[in-house]
């Protein structure tokens, strides 16, 4: 646990947030199993304050997951699939990628002036 708080300094996140995202799930993995090996002892068991704990961990993990499936590969079955224009371009001079991206009109989130979005690749390792 110690490692995972020395581990979410801002600058790591910021630089590495692929390896930050990836490390704080193994740890947070390898910590509960811990905690689960670490309390069964002398045929008295303390895992029962623990399965809440492994309960909420994993219900918050599956919704982080439904919602980038549902803002990602959002499927209407009425409307079919909702496309997104988007141009990238590369200006190397500047060493800057552009990315525009022009919502369907069908989408379900509209952007307006100050809002960002977070880009994933849900196929790649890191981003």
């Amino acid at each position: 646990m110690s490692l995972m708080v020395v581990l979410s300094h801002s600058w790591l996140r910021m630089k590495f947030y692929e390896s930050f995202l990836i490390l704080h799930v193994v740890l947070a993995i390898v910590t509960i199993y811990a905690l689960l090996r670490h309390t069964n002892f002398e045929n008295t068991t303390w895992q029962n304050y623990l399965y809440p704990v492994v309960v909420i961990w994993l219900f918050d993990r599956l919704l982080r997951i439904v919602r980038i499936l549902y803002c990602n590969v959002h499927v209407q079955f009425i409307k079919g699939f909702i496309h997104n224009d988007t141009v990238v371009r590369y200006f190397a001079d500047a060493d800057l990628l552009r990315i525009e991206m022009t919502p369907d009109v069908r989408a379900p989130f509209k952007p307006s002036p100050g809002q960002y979005y977070y880009l994933y690749q849900l196929m790649a390792i890191l981003g």
